[in-house]
């Protein structure tokens, strides 16, 4: 029986969009197999699997999933036990016959109860396939990629991805939908007839905010500490000249890994540009959309090179005769918080701060969110484990050395970023007679929701710069 899984992670939407999409995708599948021997269609774990009774089905339904909207990319898998030792002979009985320079595997395990980690599954399967075929492991630029994807009560395998059209699933008559964005330009549903029309918009949610006057973004690009070309995009009042130095926010993005700012609507730049500041919205390693390796930083290396790409864009900027030197910000939530508190302990340049969401306790924020096992990976150990490298890239380690006058803001029901995580920052700056203030937000959760406390959180954040950066 032949299975084939579509990937579709990269293109799914989060949050109660979901299942809608995931629906959506299974639908246009089923229609676009119909009439082949099809078994079932069904959703696993960030994937859809098609099961094929027949293997001689593969070639036509591989042609018609090309041409399917919606499927980025689709592979022929293997289907194996979770005893590693019977599905690494189940993957080299699919690979006789081939004689790659070099290989690697990459694994992925979507069901936490396995007890190996998806790096101890690599190392598993990619040692048996050596041992019993000889061949050289490049971890780079293999010839060879294994995929092993670890579910609840079976694994998948696959050699190679099949590229598919991408973008978002069509309705039935070839219709799609999707909202789209410019960097001056609120977010609208617009409508495209098929494939490859010109879309036109169909709603004017944001009508009022567009007839603001809202400022172009532009590309800026400089070279890191160590060489590395690094992009960001700027935002300058709309009306100012090209190339004033201007008073400058440093807006830092959060997640950090695959997160990034692109050429799109962003309501924060837009505000602050609206209250007469350059917004500077560096994407610092870590940052998705770069390639693997950009993305893929060193470990245990928060506050490190992440933090230097976006000095290096600071002095860039103020070298080119773009931002005043003298009249700098920086602010950020979640990851972009923890930088900013990160960056009031590691310099005196920024006349003012804003933490919103950000940890300056690594180890303690171990034990109080509800992220565990990532930040662990990364740190190369539990806390007790590997307590020097949680301190090393902790800005409480720092504390003392903050003079910035720092607005601290957090949910009150975050459990991403707990709020004793914000009263830590707050309290060690009072004492420390560093100007400060502590907003927290009741009921709300990593993200503020209520309308009101999200107009509060735009206009504190203005007003604190307003106060200190002059």
């Amino acid at each position: 029986m032949t299975s084939i899984v579509v990937h579709y992670k990269e293109l799914a939407l989060k949050g109660r969009n979901r299942p809608w999409f995931v629906q959506l995708l299974v639908r246009n599948i089923r229609t676009a197999l119909r009439g082949l021997s099809v078994r079932s269609v069904r959703s696993v774990m960030g994937r859809i699997e098609v099961e094929l009774s027949d293997e001689r089905s593969w070639d036509e339904a591989r042609d018609r999933l090309r041409r399917v909207f919606g499927i980025a990319n689709f592979s022929c898998a293997g289907r194996g036990p979770l005893d590693l030792p019977e599905l690494s002979a189940a993957i080299l009985r699919d690979l006789e016959g081939q004689h790659p320079d070099s290989f690697r595997v990459s694994a992925r395990r979507a069901d936490k109860r396995f007890p190996l980690t998806s790096p101890q599954i690599e190392r598993e399967v990619g040692g048996r396939i050596k041992l019993a075929r000889s061949w050289r492991v490049d971890l780079e630029h293999p010839a060879l990629i294994v995929h092993v994807e670890v579910l609840s009560d079976e694994a998948f395998y696959y050699f190679g991805k099949e590229a598919g059209a991408g973008g978002l699933p069509t309705g039935t008559g070839g219709r799609l939908a999707c909202l789209l964005s410019r960097p001056d330009q609120p977010g609208e549903l617009w409508i495209a007839d098929r494939v490859n029309a010109v879309p036109h918009a169909v709603s004017q949610v944001n009508a009022t905010a567009a007839a603001c006057a809202l400022s172009p973004a532009r590309t800026f690009h400089w070279k890191s500490d160590d060489g590395a070309r690094i992009e960001g995009l700027l935002v300058r009042p709309a009306g100012a000249p090209e190339k004033t130095a201007l008073k400058t926010l440093v807006l830092l993005h959060g997640g950090p890994y695959q997160a990034r700012y692109g050429l799109g609507f962003n309501a924060m730049a837009q505000f602050m540009a609206a209250h007469g500041y350059q917004v500077f919205m560096p994407n610092f390693r870590s940052s998705g959309g770069y390639g693997t390796a950009f993305m893929l930083r060193k470990r245990a290396d928060w506050g490190g090179q992440d933090w230097r790409d976006v000095e290096t864009g600071v002095d860039s900027l103020v070298a080119a005769g773009l931002a005043d030197a003298g009249k700098l910000g920086v602010f950020g939530h979640s990851y972009g918080g923890y930088l900013a508190a990160w960056a009031i302990t590691h310099t005196s340049r920024y006349d003012a701060a804003i933490v919103s969401a950000g940890a300056p306790d690594l180890a303690a924020l171990w034990a109080q969110s509800d992220t565990h096992r990532y930040r662990a990976f990364e740190f190369d150990g539990a806390p007790w484990v590997s307590f020097d490298k949680w301190r090393r890239s902790s800005p409480i380690a720092f504390i003392d050395r903050a003079k910035t006058p720092t607005l601290v803001l957090n949910g009150e029901a975050d459990v991403r970023i707990p709020y004793p995580q914000a009263q830590e920052t707050y309290q060690s700056l009072k004492f420390l007679g560093v100007p400060t203030e502590f907003v927290h937000y009741p009921r709300e959760g990593h993200g503020l929701r209520e309308p009101r406390h999200r107009a509060d959180w735009y206009a504190r954040q203005a007003a604190w710069f307003d106060r200190w950066v002059k």
